[in-house]
Parts: structure tokens; sequence; C-alpha cells
């Protein structure tokens, strides 16, 4: 008897949430959740699996990268071609046209542009080039050697230039000027 007199007087060892542990007896605590643990159970189970789908989610926008890593950023080549494709479409816009080599092979070039946001603010629309049409492309040459280009500017079929350069990422006019390499 004496030992069940210490027990009831003894306090909680362990008060967790609607759950109190009272000497090695576990108690529900009225007015409190019915369902004890299953509520922090639900919680962290959502809460894990919103966190994955942040990161899941989150991983795209970590791939996109800057033009250096894929281009020699410090080297510019000159293409005179025929255009077979005019891609005007997000996230980039692209040029696809043969340029003929000194052998006269023809090799399928790519030139790769800005958004057509930016484009626009520089003078390119959807129709400005169609298949067919002859261009000078000025572009930095693929780091891997595949006949690939980041275009810096290109002379029309009209002889009008039409540059990237001198527009930021967003359309708006940046505050230099883009001069073409050579003049």
């Amino acid at each position: 008897m004496k030992s069940s007199k210490i027990v009831n007087q003894c306090p909680a060892i362990l008060d967790v949430g609607c759950w109190k542990l009272v000497a090695g007896r576990q108690t529900w605590i009225p007015g409190t959740s019915e369902v004890g643990g299953a509520d922090l159970r639900r919680i962290f189970a959502i809460s894990t699996i919103f966190a994955i789908c942040i990161l899941v989610w989150g991983v795209p926008l970590f791939a996109h990268h800057g033009t250096g890593v894929a281009y020699e950023t410090d080297k510019l080549i000159t293409l005179k071609g025929t255009v077979t494709e005019w891609i005007w479409s997000n996230p980039h816009c692209g040029i696809l046209f043969d340029v003929t080599d000194d052998q006269g092979n023809v090799v399928h070039w790519g030139a790769e542009l800005g958004n057509p946001h930016m484009l626009s603010s520089a003078g390119f629309s959807k129709d400005v080039l169609k298949p067919g049409d002859k261009v000078t492309i000025v572009g930095h040459p693929s780091r891997s050697g595949a006949p690939r280009v980041e275009f810096r500017n290109m002379v029309l079929p009209d002889g009008r230039t039409l540059a990237m350069g001198g527009v930021k990422g967003n359309g708006e006019r940046a505050d230099t000027e883009y001069e073409t390499p050579g003049k």
C-alpha cells in the first residue's frame, strides 16, 4: 500500500503533447487531441513531403548556366551561311544554318541567342529570318568544338546588322553601346 501511495504522489516523469507518463503508466490528458502522437506524425509527414517537393522543383533552377561554361567568350568567329531554321521561342531563340567549308563540305551550324523579349528590343522579330536567307553571323565558338556559336551579331541579306549587345536580359537598352568586332 505504501508503494502505491508514493506512485500517486510522484510528479509526471514525461509530459509530451496529450500524453503523460507517470511512474511507468501512460495517461491521456483530457481536453487534448484524442489521436495523440498521430498529429505529430502527420505534421512531420506533410512537412517532409513539402520539403522534398521544394527540393525537386528547385533543382532545375540550378541547371541554367552562364555562357562561359559552353562557349569560348574570349574568341569570336565569323561564319557565312544559309539559314535552314529560325527558332523564335523561350528560353532561347536559335538560328540553324549551313556553312560550306573550304573543301566544299556543308556543315550544319547552330547559333544560340537570348529570349524573344530581349531580342524584340534589339530589333529582332519572329519574321526577321526565313529558310534560304544568306547571313553572316559573328559569335563565340563552342568549347567542345561542336558547330555551335553563342550569337553576338549578324548581317542580314538586306545589309542591316542586328546585335544582341547593348540589350539587357530584360529587354531594356544597356548603358553601353555595342561595337561590331573589327570596326
